[in-house]
């Protein structure tokens, strides 16, 4: 964990550990009870808590549901498990499973020889832990002269001068605490400042409680102060039972400390224990402080582990932790790495008895709370003085009960009893304003919740008539497909001349040229393939717009160059991909019949048509009634008419569409098409081509088959994808025609492997 500056509140983890806590403001003492709101601020409240609740319904009833999943709230995520989300699709209907996270590998820098007059500036994720530091301040004696039963090792920036202060004058000042040694001692690294380090080494000669080592002190080597923590207590304190690892803005109640490890049953070795996570995500976003690459740790959560603003482990445990980390990759973050190494030696951590002791924030100082706990987070060093005095400052109004420490009773005076009363009295009115405002909140509420229900259960199909006689677009929800389209250009030797393996039908709008040509000279251009015959066509409808004609002479001068286009006389929109398809499996059960399977692909797409060849050639793939991709389960109905993708249930009586692959890129046996088309009579169509498919395929009783990797087909990726990622993929969107460029030709290379 970092260590904060003694006048800034919250800190580096006031992210981390706020979001935890639920905590929306801490700090600086007790509560003020407010005066009560004045009637036209309640009902402005009350106005503005409607006005969010009927938008916020639209918003969260509408495919912007993806815009929740952009915001900046990836920190949350290290504290809180994944819940289960529902399965709306996005814009393109992604499952959450299929994002492929951001990856990427920054350099490391060497430890310098000397010690630096600045930070240096390329390790951001990872900086090795080789033990080549060396102590440049030891005090190796203190564990010596007397053997402790407890070590705290305060981790503390070099110039926060006033957080060591504040501990040596409380927590930090006691040496025996119920009979028992305790030794403190405050780990450092390098500031970078020759001015500080001489004060450091003046400090050090009138206190005699640092440890420094010759690593450049920051945030983002957090693992390696803490690993140099452990190799000094494993090479210089061997003989201390227990030892803590906690920060410089923590409050740490050392008695209740002391007292938990004197319990009976608490284990003397491989033992570590604090406020535990479990089930921790790995966060991925490269916006977030706390990202890792995929290259240093590969899994998807953390194994356990105990948050580094404070954890007790037995003093076995570092000489183990320092042998571990030779085999384990580390990176900046410092609690979940030593989980990492609890796991590699087999170790499991342990719940500390009452683990309502180890706590982060608090909203309010509260002097039997803190009699109580062994640790909070504190916003200034100055509030640990405070809060220490007061603490044990002897008699009323507090005090510990002689007969239990976990309770608190209260002692008082004529005037503090009349006061006690006064302030309950103010309290008592005080809360029965807020019961009255709670009343109306709820009356708000309940309001706003039917309202909600209405509209989500309200037959919405005589908006759409309305709507539909005042538009262009008759029926946004339905597009015909009576079979009466022509092809006018289909000259393309393809299926005629030879017979292909794999037929690549490319969905692409006639006037990106630019992506037709990028396709050519990239993946499109990957005729033989692991020895199969690869061809690739570009699926067109007619295009619009006032230079249609234009565009049209334009479009048959670039097929006499290339021979390669097939294109039928409807109108080439979004809401004809359906007919676009059908049209599409209507060109290969009549020319293509021999070949053995098509992939209908979208011009956006980077295809690695060595693994897809690949995948096909295996011995486990069917040759019958085969389709394969990105296969979307449960995908819901939706019934928000307001959304991209609305369907009434006068179209589609079921609550959810059949399994279908996303339309981005799948690969079907050449067997389907022509029965897809035999029982499309059947179906009414529908303008989402991939549902409308999976509907087809249910009623020929063929389910759609997952690839073998989850990572073959990937939408929606967070970019740049690494080398690793691009020698597994079969089909991933890109954003650009440099990007597509690019990748492909990375993926060409020899070293595009994991």
């Amino acid at each position: 964990m970092a260590v904060t500056p003694s006048g800034l509140k919250g800190g580096i983890k006031e992210g981390r550990v706020a979001a935890l806590m639920g905590v929306r403001g801490w700090g600086s003492g007790g509560n003020q009870l407010k005066s009560p709101k004045k009637p036209l601020l309640l009902s402005w409240f009350l106005f503005l808590l409607v006005l969010v609740l009927l938008v916020s319904c639209c918003i969260l009833s509408s495919s912007s549901l993806s815009l929740w999943e952009s915001l900046p709230f990836q920190y949350y995520h290290r504290f809180h498990t994944q819940t289960s989300r529902v399965n709306l699709p996005p814009p393109y209907r992604v499952h959450p499973k299929h994002r492929v996270k951001p990856t990427g590998m920054h350099e490391t820098t060497e430890r310098p020889t000397a010690p630096p007059t600045v930070a240096p500036t390329g390790a951001r994720f990872h900086q090795a832990y080789p033990r080549n530091y060396h102590f440049i301040m030891d005090n190796q004696e203190v564990c010596k002269t007397e053997t402790p039963f407890l070590v705290l090792m305060v981790p503390v920036a070099p110039e926060n001068f006033a957080a060591r202060d504040a501990i040596r004058q409380t927590w930090g000042k006691d040496s025996v605490v119920r009979g028992q040694v305790v030794l403190t001692l405050f780990m450092l690294g390098l500031s970078g400042g020759a001015d500080v380090q001489e004060k450091l080494h003046q400090e050090n000669l009138q206190r005699g409680d640092l440890i420094q080592s010759d690593f450049m002190d920051t945030y983002l080597n957090l693992t390696i102060k803490t690993m140099v923590i452990m190799d000094w207590l494993a090479t210089r304190c061997r003989s201390a039972a227990y030892a803590m690892k906690v920060d410089s803005d923590m409050f740490l109640n050392v008695d209740n400390l002391v007292v938990m490890l004197q319990k009976p049953g608490i284990p003397k070795v491989d033992y570590l224990t604090g406020m535990l996570m479990w089930n921790r995500p790995v966060i991925r976003s490269k916006d977030s402080k706390w990202y890792v690459p995929e290259e240093m740790y590969p899994e998807p959560q953390y194994p356990t582990y105990a948050l580094g603003m404070g954890y007790v482990f037995s003093n076995d445990l570092p000489e183990k932790f320092v042998e571990a980390s030779k085999s384990i990759k580390p990176f900046n973050i410092e609690d979940a790495y030593i989980g990492m190494c609890m796991k590699k030696l087999g170790h499991a951590l342990t719940s500390p008895p009452d683990p309502s002791q180890f706590k982060a924030y608090n909203q309010r100082y509260d002097r039997c709370e803190y009699s109580k706990i062994i640790t909070y987070i504190l916003g200034s060093s100055q509030e640990l003085v405070e809060y220490w005095r007061d603490l044990k400052k002897p008699g009323p109004p507090w005090f510990r009960s002689p007969s239990s420490q976990n309770n608190c009773t209260i002692e008082m005076s004529t005037e503090e009893e009349e006061s006690r009363q006064r302030k309950n009295a103010d309290q008592t009115a005080l809360m029965e304003n807020r019961r009255r405002h709670f009343r109306h909140i709820l009356i708000c509420i309940l309001g706003a919740v039917t309202v909600f229900f209405i509209y989500l259960n309200w037959d919405w199909t005589f908006v759409i008539r309305i709507t539909s006689a005042l538009s262009s677009d008759p029926r946004p929800y339905h597009v015909a497909y009576p079979r009466n389209y022509q092809f006018i250009m289909d000259d393309t030797p393809t299926c005629n001349t030879k017979t292909p393996f794999l037929v690549l039908m490319v969905h692409v709008a006639t006037g990106d040229v630019a992506a037709r040509d990028t396709i050519r000279k990239t993946w499109g251009s990957d005729k033989r393939v692991l020895g199969q015959l690869v061809e690739a066509l570009f699926v067109l409808g007619l295009p619009g717009g006032a230079d249609a004609e234009q565009q049209q002479e334009k479009l048959k001068q670039e097929n006499l160059q290339h021979r390669d286009l097939i294109q039928s006389n409807f109108q080439d929109t979004y809401r004809n991909l359906t007919i676009k398809t059908m049209v599409m499996l209507e060109w290969l059960a009549a020319h293509c019949v021999k070949a053995s399977y098509v992939m209908k692909i979208d011009s956006d797409m980077l295809l690695h048509v060595h693994n897809a060849v690949k995948l096909l050639l295996d011995p486990s793939t069917a040759k019958h009634n085969y389709m394969t991709g990105l296969v979307w389960w449960h995908s819901p109905v939706s019934r928000n008419p307001f959304n991209k993708f609305y369907m009434p249930k006068s179209v589609i009586a079921e609550p959810e569409y059949p399994p279908y692959p996303l339309g981005m890129a799948y690969v079907m046996s050449l067997d389907l098409p022509a029965k897809i088309l035999a029982v499309s009579a059947q179906i009414k169509p529908i303008f989402i081509e991939d549902a409308y498919l999976g509907m087809c395929l249910k009623r020929l009783g063929i389910s759609p088959t997952d690839p073998p990797e989850e990572t073959m087909f990937i939408v929606d990726p967070g970019h740049p994808l690494s080398s690793c990622n691009l020698s597994k993929v079969i089909a991933v969107t890109t954003t650009s025609i440099p990007q597509m460029t690019s990748y492909w030709e990375r993926s060409r290379q020899p070293d595009a492997k994991c």
